[in-house]
């Protein structure tokens, strides 16, 4: 089979949540790879200074996206991909979700280069992070965008979509997380902003 049939298999999956166990599962192997490997998902999973911009590893910028290794953070990056990446693939399409995975992963890149930079007086280097958090804030936050006033569940307790989003943002833009949900909801409203300007 040719790679361009495989992908067209691929992104044409018929199941609405097959889209969703592949970030899922990508997701938990990362997680695995820490227990197994903490050294190698270090070295090829981690943004950093060292990793990224001296070794010329720029392929870390998509594969952290996958690269978390506290397991109470997994479950619950899991638990947003599988009730929200459906949704957002049935707007935006295979290709339209994993886009907007990457542009969170991105964005919270680009965020924490700038800050380390360019918004202080003295240049400080890239600190090492993962970016899993954040991709999985843009397909949250992209859900949120386009149904505000829809009904989603804080633990057990019924709330609009826009209040739980305004909690994440605020309640994890802090310094020790790199600002994870902030950037992963900016790069969010990007491709929100991009869909809108298309039709």
């Amino acid at each position: 089979m040719s790679l361009r049939k495989y992908l067209d298999r691929f992104f044409n999956n018929p199941d609405p949540q097959f889209h969703s166990k592949v970030l899922i599962s990508l997701g938990i192997g990362g997680f695995i790879g820490w227990k197994v490997s903490p050294s190698f998902m270090f070295n090829h999973t981690v943004i950093s200074e060292v990793n990224t911009l001296r070794k010329n590893r720029y392929y870390t910028l998509f594969t952290s996206a996958f690269s978390e290794k506290d397991g109470l953070q997994v479950f619950f990056n899991s638990l947003g991909l599988w009730f929200f990446a459906s949704q957002a693939t049935y707007m935006l399409g295979a290709q339209g979700l994993y886009t907007l995975y990457f542009t969170g992963s991105l964005a919270q890149f680009l965020g924490v280069y700038y800050k380390s930079k360019y918004s202080s007086y003295n240049e400080r280097s890239l600190p090492a992070l993962t970016t899993q958090k954040a991709a999985v804030a843009s397909v949250f936050t992209f859900y949120i965008l386009n149904n505000p006033w829809s009904t989603v569940y804080l633990f057990i307790f019924p709330v609009p979509a826009i209040l739980v989003g305004l909690l994440m943002i605020v309640m994890g833009n802090h310094e020790n997380d790199n600002n994870a949900y902030l950037f992963g909801a900016s790069g969010s409203l990007m491709i929100f902003l991009l869909t809108r300007f298309r039709r």
